[in-house]
């Protein structure tokens, strides 16, 4: 199951003060691992197009493998 994820943290600011930082980002599972993937630079919809370019990368048929001659099976 793949999601978008808004994620919120504190920290001290340049003055020492508190800033509340935000991160969009995205989780999925890809040959039974879990992976994640955030920016604090993307946007809700930012992180909404990396998921689905990924998920198309993730689902994509592999390249058909090259046919080998018999000289290169030999050599192996």
């Amino acid at each position: 199951m793949a999601a978008v994820v808004k994620r919120t943290w504190c920290s001290r600011g340049p003055t020492g003060h508190k800033v509340r930082k935000v991160a969009w980002g995205y989780t999925l599972q890809v040959n039974g691992q879990q992976e994640r993937r955030y920016d604090a630079a993307w946007s809700r919809r930012d992180a909404e197009e990396a998921l689905a370019k990924r998920l198309l990368e993730r689902d994509a048929p592999p390249p058909p493998a090259k046919p080998r001659t018999l000289g290169e099976l030999v050599t192996e």
